[in-house]
């Protein structure tokens, strides 16, 4: 079955039209390992953006997402850094993770690009 058809929502959607702007909000997704094996758990991530790829200036952040639930090492969660942050530049996304509550955060090495 599929999830979305637009089609029908908007047969089914009888009421009249509203615009709503878009949020700042970009989901993001991934794996976390643990001693080499996939996590499972509940972690703290905190998220920060930079202009260059190792250092440089912070673009905005951190914004931490408290008690995430990581199952088989897969995870998915809403950042939102507000507005004005992404305009067209390439820019890179560090993450840092924490057991939940232990506020003992580790940064990941790999820093990934965003642009959105």
């Amino acid at each position: 079955m599929c999830c979305f058809e637009p089609q029908s929502f908007c047969w089914l959607n009888s009421q009249h039209p509203t615009a709503f702007g878009l949020g700042t909000a970009f989901t993001r997704f991934g794996r976390l390992n643990n001693s080499g094996a996939p996590a499972n758990g509940s972690y703290d991530l905190a998220f920060t953006l930079y202009a260059t790829d190792l250092s440089g200036s912070t673009i905005a952040g951190p914004v931490t997402n408290l008690a995430l639930i990581v199952s088989h090492g897969l995870f998915i969660t809403y950042v939102d850094f507000g507005p004005g942050v992404f305009a067209g530049a390439s820019n890179w996304l560090q993450l840092a993770v924490s057991p939940a509550g232990a506020n003992s955060f580790t940064t990941l090495a790999t820093w990934q690009p965003s642009r959105v």
